[in-house]
């Protein structure tokens, strides 16, 4: 606003001395009420887009994580109908309560699987 209003002005903010010029405060303080509101509007407007976009990247995150695990379950149990073992398929266990299961307790869900599986093979 200063740059802008500067060569209108005529004159600096302070006179040699340091003293203010308050007619040239006052030109300056009127011009940033008149633009304060859209200063503040489009600050808001930036940060309502930076929450939609972290949304949003949550929400795809979230959905990734679920894809991944139906995918792996459909794999799992691909492969063990391909070796002809008889066990519950996954997709009747019910699916996990939270999305942040970790890969470790896939992993400990397929190996619980295959342990099973073999020992119905084996009639264990």
């Amino acid at each position: 606003v200063y740059k802008e209003l500067l060569p209108s002005l005529g004159e600096y903010l302070t006179s040699p001395g340091g003293n203010l010029n308050l007619e040239q405060v006052d030109v300056i303080l009127g011009r940033v009420g008149e633009i304060e509101d859209l200063v503040f509007q489009k600050k808001k407007e930036a940060e309502d887009a930076l929450e939609r976009k972290k949304e949003y990247q949550n929400q795809n995150r979230n959905n990734s994580k679920a894809e991944s695990l139906q995918a792996t379950r459909k794999r799992i149990e691909s492969l063990m109908a391909a070796e002809g073992v008889n066990a519950v398929p996954i997709s009747a266990v019910p699916p996990v309560a939270s999305l942040q299961t970790n890969r470790n307790n896939l992993s400990q869900e397929a190996n619980r699987m295959a342990a099973s599986a073999l020992k119905d093979k084996l009639g264990l």
